[in-house]
């Protein structure tokens, strides 16, 4: 699987990279220009972009994901499956539209991340898996939920149901 993934910060693109060079073919551009570039001379299967590349992240405007909008409307113009990322994902979908097939929440989570490159989730589902991974953690299990005593499946759904509440808008 190819992937790119744009962003200025140099320590997402950098760590995101040492972690999956090893199963994926990785790559990463720090600008809307050199993502737009990467775009039309590859083909990747994924493309994963911030939503404000202009480096300036302290009082964002919808002009700063401009960039972040270009780079998925490229992608989907090629038929490319787009995952945005921000830590304003509302304002990123807002302005990017249909342009991104799912939007994910900053700071990024390796293992949710991994599941969007596995799986290409739609939203729905990968806010599923979202809260399912959160609802595990806070109850300790490693597992999926399946084999508990029916006990168990009530508690588990009841921190289901009161994380999703609390989350309101979902990453």
């Amino acid at each position: 699987m190819k992937i790119l993934y744009v962003d200025d910060e140099i320590l997402y693109r950098k760590s995101l990279e040492l972690v999956f060079r090893k199963d994926y073919d990785f790559h990463t551009a720090s600008s809307e220009n050199k993502g737009l570039e990467m775009i039309a001379n590859n083909n990747f299967d994924i493309i994963i972009t911030d939503g404000n590349l202009v480096g300036s992240h302290a009082d964002n405007t919808d002009a700063d994901y401009q960039g972040g909008v270009n780079v998925a409307k490229s992608a989907k113009n090629k038929g490319i499956y787009v995952a945005g990322v921000s830590s304003e994902p509302e304002r990123f979908r807002r302005v990017a539209g249909d342009a991104l097939d799912v939007i994910y929440k900053k700071p990024v989570d390796i293992t949710v991340l991994k599941y969007i490159i596995d799986n290409k989730p739609t939203q729905e589902e990968l806010k599923k898996f979202i809260l399912t991974n959160k609802v595990n953690s806070k109850l300790g299990i490693v597992n999926n939920p399946k084999g508990l005593t029916l006990k168990q499946q009530k508690e588990w759904m009841d921190k289901y149901n009161e994380i999703e509440q609390s989350l309101g808008y979902m990453n």
